[in-house]
């Protein structure tokens, strides 16, 4: 053997066992492992978007100009329009998939309620943002019909399959979060 290949070999054994020693293990019934949305961005956007409103409503009786106080108000508009047709469908949906895989290991009849809801609430976030949000809503789409043909088969997979959609969902949500807070 070269000398190396030895330096290389190791470095690969070395990474091989660190990526083994930091793999998330789940036991059945146990939540998947993932950054958790929480409702301080919703309590900051409100905050800053409330803000902007009072501050309009001075502006007005301040004697502003129209123009001004009408661009103030679109923005908070438009920032309360994604977070009420975007991020809060999303959280809700974010919920129900870490509902159903708990339901997957204690009640997985139930798993196909919380589907169709989290599918509904998918397809109303595409119908309510368009084309913005259509690529990674249909990738989530596509892992609740994962979630389904896996159970329909009886298949292990189906927990994978709804871990992974818990986090697609907590992506988007994530991203949502820097969106609103721009």
């Amino acid at each position: 053997m070269r000398s190396s290949a030895v330096p290389a070999i190791l470095v690969g054994a070395l990474a091989t066992s660190l990526s083994l020693a930091t793999c998330e293990r789940h036991q059945p019934g146990e939540a998947p492992i993932v950054e958790e949305p929480t409702a301080s961005a919703v309590r900051d956007v409100s905050a800053s978007a409330l803000e902007k409103v009072r501050s309009a409503i001075q502006a007005v009786d301040d004697g502003a100009p129209k123009k001004e106080v009408l661009q103030t108000l679109r923005t908070s508009e438009a920032t309360l329009l994604k977070m009420t047709e975007y991020y809060v469908p999303l959280l809700d949906a974010h919920e129900r998939a870490y509902r159903a895989y708990r339901l997957y290991y204690g009640d997985p009849s139930r798993v196909e309620s919380e589907l169709e809801r989290i599918e509904t609430i998918l397809h109303g976030v595409v119908r309510d943002r368009g084309n913005e949000v259509e690529g990674p809503v249909d990738e989530a789409l596509g892992l609740v019909e994962d979630v389904r043909s896996s159970m329909e088969a009886s298949s292990p997979a189906a927990a994978q399959h709804l871990d992974e959609l818990a986090r697609k969902l907590s992506f988007m949500l994530l991203k949502a979060e820097l969106i609103l807070r721009e």
